[in-house]
This record gives C-alpha cells, structure tokens and sequence, in this order.
C-alpha cells in the first residue's frame, strides 16, 4: 500500500515570504542564463551525445542540476508555508501571547488550558507551546472566539479548539 508523504506546514511572517519569492527568482535568472550558456556552447562545440563532453559543458550540466534543485526546494517551502502576519493584535492570536483554550477531543475528552504560543523551545514546566505544534500550528493568527480544529499527529485524534481570551 502506498503512503501519502507527510507534508510539513511552515510558518512564515509576510517579509520572509517575500524574501524567499525573491530567492526564487533569482534563482530562476541564474538558470535562464546558465542554460543560455549551454546553448551557445552547443552551437560553438557542436555538442552530441556520442561525443565526450568539454570540462565547461560538464559544469554548466552541474551547475543547472543544483540550480534545478535550490529552485525545487524554495519552491517546496513557498506551496507548504502559511503566511501570518506577525502585527501585533490584540483581537489575534500572536506569539509571546498567553492564551485561555478549551479544547475538545474526538475521543470526548474535555479540556481547558492555558499556554504561552513560543516561536521555538517551549518550556514545558511554564505551559508553553510552539507555533508549529499542533495546537499552536492550529490557533497562530487567528481570532480571539474563534474555533478551530486540528489533528493531533502521534495519535490522529481531532480537536475542536474554542480560544477563549488572551490572559
């Protein structure tokens, strides 16, 4: 049986989206013209296939693979981001917020917590969590009252997630 590969969502702020577009096409540039440099060899060299490549050739064709590469990569990470726009609000969920939620599991578990939304390394002991776990994933950018699901990963349990306030 086939699996379906898992996906990573990545969380970005609108500038470093933008800085990756930016990567992207430059990138892109440098490929048009390591391929406009292929061809004029070509025509120069007359390359074939059954012929032994020159040194130049042989560079240009790596060169064109790990622009090919870096291309794939931003690319990747552009279609699995989700752009949040980190201004604070206070109507929003934002990092560094301490957050009231309750939280409903598909199992019928019922909970109400509270959290810190932390960019990265939560402190367990101080009840906080990160913007890519699944409840901080789930709630980041969004609006105080607002209710969202999520999965939990590990168990593929579903959540109803109620935010009931920023404390």
């Amino acid at each position: 049986m086939l699996r379906k590969p898992e996906v990573t969502m990545t969380i970005l702020d609108s500038e470093s989206q933008a800085r990756l577009k930016r990567s992207l096409e430059k990138a892109t540039s440098e490929l048009i013209a390591i391929r406009k440099q292929k061809s004029e060899i070509r025509q120069v060299e007359n390359v074939t296939s059954s012929e032994s490549p020159s040194p130049l050739w042989q560079e240009l064709l790596s060169q064109e693979s790990s622009k090919i590469n870096e291309i794939d990569d931003i690319s990747h990470r552009l279609c699995t981001s989700k752009v949040i726009d980190m201004k604070p609000d206070k109507n929003i969920v934002n990092l560094n917020d301490s957050i009231k939620l309750e939280i409903a599991y598909s199992d019928g578990f019922n909970t109400i917590e509270c959290y810190k939304l932390v960019g990265a390394a939560p402190d367990f002991s101080k009840n906080e969590i990160s913007k890519s776990s699944d409840i901080g994933a789930a709630i980041l950018g969004k609006k105080i009252d607002e209710i969202v699901e999520a999965t939990v990963k590990n168990s593929g349990l579903t959540m109803k997630i109620h935010i009931l306030a920023k404390i």
